[in-house]
């Protein structure tokens, strides 16, 4: 299980990135050339890899690679189950829980 602590967490291994959004329990960034990356709980699938494994606590984020979304991403915000991104084409994709609509995933 994920735990509340206090201090600084480093996330070893990942290119340098632009931007983070923190969820309530997931983190997405999103590096230089566009790509995103996420971990945390995984267990409504808002991290995007296609599976509920967590990630980040026995398996580092840079060991499962970028999400793959189709184009460049621009903007993410990752909320309590669910991430969306914009694009650079000024699309939006979203995946994770669909409790409130629907959601396209990566």
């Amino acid at each position: 299980d994920f735990a509340d602590e206090d201090g600084f967490a480093s996330v070893a291994g990942l290119p340098t990135m632009l931007s983070v959004s923190a969820g309530a329990r997931h983190t997405c960034a999103v590096d230089v050339a566009g790509s995103v990356y996420c971990w945390g709980d995984g267990s409504a699938g808002a991290l995007g890899y296609g599976s509920i494994k967590n990630i980040g606590q026995t398996l580092p984020p840079a060991a499962v690679g970028e999400v793959l979304v189709d184009g460049r991403v621009v903007s993410v915000s990752a909320g309590v189950d669910r991430t969306c991104v914009v694009l650079a084409s000024g699309k939006v994709s979203c995946w994770g829980s669909v409790e409130f609509g629907d959601v396209q995933g990566p």
